[in-house]
């Protein structure tokens, strides 16, 4: 073996560029005492960790650097308790870095790193999910190149940026979720296609989400744009239910029976309620859907160093499996597609993939999004109106909005996921909407909600 540095008890004596630590594929010893845990609670051996002791091998003037630097901010979705375990193996290794962790909305993980980073501080090293300002941020130049970490080779081409900017931090099916005690499984559709043949969808037993873009846009990525309206068109027509609710209260609809079946339902999503009990089951026709969640760095960060590795780190078979196993959340890793380490592996493997593939968010996305929300009013009966006037109070966080119309006042609700609030050119949250301001708004009749308020 050639020559190494090893990080014992915190000391690291450097004999040559990089530093490696005694990790897997020597004796399940060498690991640390939590991934041992981990791993018999997954009742996994450890030869599955064979080989993969470059994955922990860094630079020695990252160890340096961040032993100065001293700690990592993340801004996430993940909830607390699940990352203080995930992450135990990372504070054994490395416990001269202290992780903060902070779980924020989508405007929490991505327009505030990117205004924090314009105006020249860093709230934030590390971001993750941040598809919604993913564009804003490559354009303001905001995001590190993190090409130069070793185990940026270990992800799949789809699971990553060409370019280094962002690095897939979990794979998501988005399908379809069913009440087993409802549905059979010969009722069950092979394709999309499959899906409307017959009458055993129709008639509001099945439910759609409006949340096109998750698990539609991969579809029409590699079946193409006709095929995918007239897919939509034949789905509409089963006369499903309509629905406002996000993908986990979907799984929870679909158990307590409000439905047959939902699109969409999120593999690990389901896999949580179906361990809790809960009478449902997930299937994916083909093609399936899946795409990853971006995980990024903020450029110039005074923590670079750290920060880089826990990404490293996170990347590695040892990372993504610890994840895998506090959050049931699928790893992106190449070695590790497989059954053990999928929610519902007879649902992925062996079946063909449609990619949510970045180009497809960046062209494709304004296209289905004007056709399916044209479909989606003409199913629900729908009535915008659109009008423009000045904010003359914001109450309850930006919950409601009262926008003074041609001389009389007009109270607008604002949801924090349903309304599109768009802030002198720039996506925002509704507690960016402030008195003042003149807004154009599309306005839904029937619940007097915002559909979008674009404002100045």
């Amino acid at each position: 073996m050639g020559v190494r540095t090893v990080l014992m008890s915190g000391a690291v004596a450097t004999v040559a560029a990089f530093t490696i630590l005694p990790v897997a594929g020597a004796a399940a010893a060498d690991l640390p005492k939590s991934m041992q845990l981990i791993l018999k609670e997954l009742k996994i051996s450890d030869d599955i960790l064979a080989g993969s002791e470059g994955e922990h091998q860094v630079p020695a003037a990252w160890l340096k650097d961040a032993r100065k630097q001293g700690k990592v901010k993340i801004v996430s979705s993940w909830k607390s308790k699940g990352f203080e375990k995930f992450t135990a193996p990372f504070r054994e290794r490395y416990p001269f870095i202290k992780l903060e962790n902070w779980r924020g909305t989508k405007y929490d993980r991505g327009l505030k790193p990117l205004l924090a980073y314009r105006s020249g501080s860093h709230i934030a090293d590390v971001v993750i999910s941040i598809a919604a300002f993913y564009n804003q941020m490559k354009a303001g130049g905001a995001l590190e190149d993190l090409r130069d970490l070793p185990n940026f080779k270990n992800l799949p081409k789809p699971y990553r940026d060409d370019g280094g900017l962002w690095i897939g931090q979990k794979l998501t099916y988005r399908c379809i979720t069913y009440n087993t005690a409802k549905v059979k499984k010969s009722d069950l559709p092979k394709t999309w296609d499959d899906l409307l043949k017959g009458d055993r969808w129709k008639g509001g037993r099945l439910a759609l989400n409006n949340y096109p873009h998750s698990w539609l846009l991969p579809l029409w990525g590699m079946k193409g744009e006709d095929w995918a309206k007239g897919f939509v068109r034949g789905l509409f027509a089963l006369s499903p239910q309509f629905r406002k609710e996000g993908q986990t209260a979907s799984v929870s609809l679909a158990a307590a029976g409000e439905f047959d079946a939902v699109i969409m339902g999120s593999g690990h999503r389901t896999r949580q309620y179906l361990d809790k009990g809960a009478p449902v089951g997930f299937h994916c026709p083909e093609p399936v859907p899946v795409g990853p969640a971006q995980m990024a760095m903020i450029k110039g960060s005074p923590r670079a160093a750290a920060s880089k590795i826990f990404v490293n780190w996170f990347l590695s078979k040892e990372g993504q499996i610890a994840q895998y196993w506090a959050m049931a959340e699928t790893p992106v890793h190449k070695d590790l597609h497989r059954k053990e380490f999928l929610a519902f592996p007879d649902q992925a493997l062996g079946k063909t993939p449609a990619f949510r593939y970045q180009h497809l968010v960046d062209t494709e996305t304004p296209k289905l999004v004007k056709f399916w929300n044209a479909m989606w009013s003409k199913g629900t009966g729908e009535i915008v109106e659109r009008f423009s006037g000045r904010v003359k109070a914001a109450k309850r966080g930006g919950r409601r909005i009262v926008v003074d119309h041609k001389g009389m006042d007009r109270t607008v609700k604002v949801s924090g996921s349903r309304t599109k609030i768009v802030v002198d050119g720039m996506e925002n949250d509704r507690k960016a909407v402030k008195v003042g301001m003149t807004c154009d708004i599309a306005f839904l009749v029937k619940d007097k909600e915002a559909k979008e308020m674009i404002c100045k």
